[in-house]
């Protein structure tokens, strides 16, 4: 019964790993796919008191996690309240989104308490194998132009069959991740280490600004953790923020200073601006920034002009094209701060995780961290459905 037990497990983490990981692909063949992220939190909004009830014990952090998420929702729903910019049913939806990264790192966190969750030989076999033809494909794809691109840099700036270059980018972060965490370095590093270096050269041929400025601060990581034996401090991790901000330098300066009626930027003031008039809840769920803003078009965009802006009007495609502006506007300062806490938690997990005999999984932990922070500055990361592969990962 045990060994049935254990292959369904199994069965079911590499199921919902190939979903979520081709979830942009399958999405536009079948419907239903677009919300198997949010079924996820769904199930793990049920599901997690249930396994904190029946295990009668929760983990110290853990805890203190849930806590900061219960505030931060309470600070929104009271927000709503006083605002009263949009329907109950809107909130609701947008609650869900804003909540899912966390839930869904719970329910896999109370999944694989056991350590049963994954047969890590036959998911590696897997992950190498999807590694290989995404590594296939791009090499292809340099060559023969076979699927859409951009330019940038004078180079095509690869999405293979992704909607966007970022979900290429982040999907294969998944993958480096996954990998890492199977696999032992130490034994064999230069056969290992392929499969890294392959991983990072699809993530860099999208040439987006924070997938290099990734790239750049994991190598170093990687280097760091190999040859020292010991976790990495805030005052090292505060180094790679900084290398992090010089390589995608350029971009961070077209987005919020050249270029200053740019929808971004015009996001960041306005959230500025709100969690000043708004001190210190902001305006509530699905009000600003948010997908569920921009698809119940909020009245604050008239209010301080986006609709003028060019991508933020009704239907505009950088409606919800960033993260810590959407923070600020919608839990004002107070839930700003709570946020910033939430992450301070899993953080800590890390940390307090660390063992020097399993480096890789510190590393493949460090690795979604800075990759969600990284590209928290320009895309709506903890709430975009690839942040849920990742919160999966985290849990496990």
């Amino acid at each position: 019964m045990s060994k049935i037990k254990l292959n369904f497990k199994n069965l079911f983490f590499m199921i919902i790993i190939y979903f979520l990981i081709f979830q942009d692909l399958l999405q536009t063949i079948v419907s239903i796919f677009k919300y198997l992220d949010e079924l996820l939190a769904m199930s793990a909004l049920f599901l997690v008191p249930v396994f904190i009830i029946k295990r009668k014990k929760i983990k110290k952090n853990d805890a203190y996690l849930i806590i900061m998420l219960a505030l931060l929702n309470i600070v929104g729903f009271v927000s709503n309240d006083k605002s009263k910019l949009q329907p109950f049913k809107v909130i609701l939806t947008d609650c869900l989104l804003i909540n899912k990264f966390f839930l869904v790192y719970l329910l896999f966190s109370c999944l694989n308490e056991k350590n049963d969750l994954i047969e890590k030989d036959k998911l590696k076999q897997h992950v190498k194998l999807i590694i290989i033809i995404l590594l296939f494909l791009t090499i292809l794809n340099e060559i023969f132009k076979i699927f859409p691109y951009t330019m940038r840099y004078g180079l095509i700036s690869n999405q293979l069959f992704y909607s966007h270059p970022s979900i290429l980018a982040a999907m294969m972060n998944v993958l480096l991740i996954l990998y890492l965490y199977l696999t032992d370095l130490k034994t064999n590093f230069a056969k290992d280490s392929i499969y890294v270096i392959a991983c990072i050269l699809v993530i860099a041929s999208t040439l987006r600004a924070k997938a290099l400025a990734f790239c750049v601060v994991f190598l170093v990581l990687m280097y760091y953790i190999k040859t020292k034996d010991k976790k990495i401090s805030f005052s090292k991790l505060g180094i790679l923020g900084i290398l992090a901000f010089i390589v995608g330098f350029n971009q961070i300066e077209f987005y919020f200073g050249t270029t200053k009626d740019s929808a971004r930027a015009s996001l960041l003031r306005t959230a500025i601006r709100i969690s000043k008039e708004f001190f210190p809840i902001g305006t509530g769920f699905a009000t600003f920034g948010s997908y569920m803003a921009a698809a119940n078009y909020s009245s604050l965009y008239y209010k301080y002009g986006l609709n003028e802006v060019y991508g933020l009007e009704k239907g505009g495609n950088f409606l919800s094209d960033s993260f810590w502006p959407m923070i600020l506007g919608q839990f004002g300062v107070l839930g700003c701060i709570l946020y910033v806490l939430l992450i301070v938690c899993i953080f800590r997990k890390i940390q307090n995780a660390y063992r020097k005999n399993e480096k890789n999984k510190y590393l493949a932990k460090l690795g979604i961290f800075l990759y969600l922070l990284i590209a928290s500055t320009s895309e709506s990361t903890f709430v975009n459905s690839y942040a849920i592969p990742m919160a999966i990962i985290l849990g496990v």
